[in-house]
């Protein structure tokens, strides 16, 4: 044989059959088998769009609406709009709880109901309950009040719900405010015995006495500020001394928060009143649809004794 050329392989009759014979069987093995997994993980016949499953999960009635049950579905609808309406109109109040209760409870049985549509015949129903809870936790616990926020910020104050405008900014003297207190800074480190009401979690909530810039100072029965001499807003204010505000923050006294235990509750408490303008949530709402939120205003000294808290 020449060098460089190279022979075509020589195959028996019977070998050759023989290896089309394997090819054959194992192309429709391959075919079959590729076939069974993809019926087994195909979505059902009735399988809606992410499009739709989305609006089934956002919109309760929205499933019913889709199988044409058009009075279920706007019973449903109406429902739902009319108590998520109700709890933001009385917020602050017990019945809008019970409003919310009844909102979510809804939006969770529709959820699921459309989770059911997915499962899988002989499957239990154990998927799509969890499915609903899952859709009712985001909503209601995370997507809900982070959009309410943004209207309105509740401050618990002595059980008390104060229903906040997070955007009015713009503080003047004697202005009842919410802000975003470190009492728990000056509070952690003593580990004398102490009682602090008033402030829920992170969250203050009093009046603005000094501005920035402005100087305060203590006397026995009033505070001065600038000149100008107004009645304590508490008791533990000190009765000496002065102090000046710097001029990125307000002078906001604690008076809802009651100290015992400490070394210089006075002192601390002075600390805790500095407040800076980036914790200032916002301002207290005169009237919230038909519920009136009163507040007092700041009272010059007269020299009459008046009680304080």
């Amino acid at each position: 044989m020449a060098k460089g050329i190279v022979e075509p392989l020589y195959y028996p009759p019977r070998a050759r059959g023989s290896r089309q014979i394997r090819e054959t069987w194992w192309r429709l093995r391959r075919g079959v088998l590729m076939r069974v997994r993809r019926e087994a993980f195909a979505p059902p016949p009735d399988m809606p769009s992410q499009s739709r499953m989305f609006l089934w999960l956002a919109i309760p009635g929205a499933f019913c609406f889709h199988r044409r049950q058009i009075w279920l579905g706007s019973a449903i609808l109406g429902i739902w709009c009319g108590a998520l309406l109700w709890s933001v109109v009385t917020l602050g109040l017990p019945s809008a709880w019970w409003a919310m209760v009844l909102a979510s409870s809804l939006h969770s049985l529709m959820a699921t109901v459309a989770f059911s549509v997915t499962k899988r015949p002989g499957s239990n129903g154990l998927g799509p309950s969890i499915g609903g809870f899952t859709v009712m936790a985001l909503v209601y616990w995370w997507l809900f009040p982070a959009c309410l926020h943004c209207v309105v910020f509740p401050v618990s104050v002595r059980e008390k719900l104060v229903l906040i405008n997070p955007w009015s900014r713009e503080i003047h003297r004697g202005d009842w405010s919410a802000f975003r207190s470190n009492y728990r800074h000056w509070a952690a480190g003593d580990a004398a015995a102490r009682a602090l009401e008033g402030y829920v979690g992170e969250l203050g909530y009093d009046q603005v006495l000094g501005l920035p810039g402005e100087t305060v100072k203590f006397q026995p029965e009033s505070i001065e500020i600038n000149g100008v001499r107004y009645e304590k807003p508490a008791g533990q204010m000190p009765s000496t001394g002065e102090l000046e505000v710097p001029q990125d923050s307000y002078f906001i006294w604690p008076s809802i928060v009651i100290m015992h235990g400490f070394a210089d509750p006075e002192g601390m408490l002075q600390n805790m009143a500095i407040v800076p303008k980036g914790a200032i949530i916002g301002k207290p709402y005169h009237r919230w649809f038909f519920q009136v939120q009163e507040v007092a205003p700041l009272q010059k000294y007269t020299g009459a004794a008046q009680g304080k808290k």
